[in-house]
């Protein structure tokens, strides 16, 4: 196998630079939005959106996971892909799943619209709607790449569909358009990655695994259960916004949850290249170094997502005014950032355990997560409005970090979380936190938020470590050749 540190950087700089594409292109697209639609239609595409990011999890039925696991267990063939059969039958399955979805969603969409959802809604949810289908393939086959250690390619199609999404939405303003121009920007961006992803697994050959096998099903809808009760926290809270309070405040809440999102960079950026490398050692019976690039990516991506946090605090006030009059969510940003970083401090547990097998527990948790959200959103957001939904959204990854850590250990024995870890991410948290809620000036904050950085890297081997990797890594580049 690849040494760890090469692998990880080379992993994580692919991420980078399609972090960078979805970044830019993201905020482009979300500044362009907001001249050409208004802010009530604004709050209805981003309802209509999220809805339809959670029905792509259940249309791909879990079988990115079924791909690492069957794909990834093997050792790569440089030249070739393994499980081209696997993944052409997955995405059949997929593309079907979603097509019936498509149809259900149609028919649901008056009701919903009655049940309390923005009347934007009855609009972009029909117009949005063939959208699903891209979303649920280019799942597939970026998982399939990934399973082939081909990270760098998986990667940057994730940022090609912001980047695309953004040139087509400039040529819509250019032109004039309006709802009916964004949607069909839209639906044609998230082709991208079944396109460039096609292309280029044309000449594979189909080589085992091929089939789909009924367990793969069966442990599917369990997945789907996990998928939308995890990635659902940072879905559904736009949703329920959309569902509680006003299509203002649900923009204003978009906006604010886009930006929050670059926190989670750090996570994103090495989680490709854990989940592949982890699988291999569970297999090969080496779980101690599972272990250890367990520890050492949960360093890196709490540093990196510090790092992040800090720059958010300190121009992300300026950022949001560059939409428009979105001054506002600054404080919803904050305690948005807060959960990225109790997200990013308790380390990649589920995947961990996901790579081992496990699902079923981990399912149960996150399940009484979203649990958690919908409470905490129907009891806030009602009363406080996106700042609501941002509090609601904090108190349940909160929930869901902590037991999940307990239950790793519990389940495994091994300690995700010590407390030289812990200790800067409770303090990194609850400083984002306290300020979003009273209204903390931007420069003490970023100020407490380094001395927090400073603290990891005294009281954390594992901080220590990556920083030297990264120092290492930097130095060989610069040697001549």
């Amino acid at each position: 196998m690849t040494p760890a540190g090469r692998s990880y950087a080379s992993g994580a700089a692919a991420v980078a630079v399609s972090t960078a594409l979805s970044a830019g292109g993201g905020f482009i697209s979300l500044y362009l939005l907001a001249q050409v639609l208004t802010k009530d239609e604004l709050g209805g595409y981003a309802f209509a959106f999220n809805v339809l990011s959670l029905l792509a999890f259940v249309a791909a039925w879990g079988f990115e996971r079924t791909i690492m696991l069957r794909v990834a267990r093997l050792p790569p063939a440089p030249h070739d892909l393994r499980g081209r059969g696997l993944a052409l039958r997955a995405t059949a399955l997929s593309g079907f799943f979603a097509s019936l979805l498509i149809g259900l969603l149609l028919l649901a969409t008056p009701r919903l619209v009655d049940w309390g959802a923005l009347p934007a809604a009855g609009f972009w949810l029909p117009a949005l709607a063939l959208a699903l289908i891209p979303m649920a393939i280019s799942a597939i086959l970026q998982a399939w790449f990934r399973a082939n250690s081909r990270i760098a390619v998986s990667s940057l199609t994730h940022g090609a569909v912001n980047a695309a999404r953004a040139v087509l939405l400039a040529a819509v303003l250019a032109l004039g358009g309006g709802p009916v121009a964004v949607a069909v920007a839209v639906i044609l961006s998230t082709g991208v990655p079944v396109f460039i992803l096609g292309w280029l697994a044309r000449d594979a050959r189909t080589r085992p695994p091929a089939f789909i096998r009924f367990r793969d099903l069966r442990s599917g809808a369990l997945v789907v259960v996990q998928k939308v009760s995890n990635y659902g926290l940072r879905i559904l809270d736009v949703i329920l916004v959309g569902l509680l309070a006003s299509g203002v405040e649900t923009a204003e809440y978009a906006v604010a949850a886009r930006l929050a999102a670059f926190c989670g960079m750090g996570a994103e950026a090495l989680q490709p290249t854990f989940a592949p490398r982890a699988r291999r050692h569970f297999t090969t019976g080496d779980a101690p170094s599972a272990g250890h690039e367990y520890r050492l990516a949960r360093a890196a991506s709490f540093l990196l997502s510090l790092l992040i946090a800090i720059a958010l605090v300190l121009f992300g006030s300026r950022v949001l005014n560059i939409f428009g009059d979105f001054s506002g969510a600054y404080p919803t940003m904050l305690i948005l950032l807060a959960s990225y970083m109790v997200a990013s401090g308790a380390g990649m547990h589920f995947l961990y355990l996901h790579m081992q097998g496990e699902l079923i527990g981990t399912a149960i948790l996150r399940l009484a997560s979203l649990g958690l959200l919908v409470a905490g959103a129907v009891l806030l957001v009602p009363v406080l409005g996106a700042l609501g939904g941002a509090m609601a959204l904090c108190g349940a990854v909160l929930a869901l970090n902590a037991a999940s850590v307990a239950y790793l250990h519990r389940r495994t024995g091994f300690a995700g979380l010590t407390f030289a870890s812990a200790t800067p991410t409770v303090l990194a948290a609850a400083l984002l936190l306290i300020a979003g809620l009273w209204q903390v000036s931007a420069g003490p904050l970023a100020l407490a938020l380094m001395a927090v950085g400073a603290l990891s890297l005294a009281i954390d081997g594992h901080s220590r470590t990556v920083l030297r990797m990264l120092f290492d890594l930097l130095a060989r580049r610069d040697q001549p050749r």
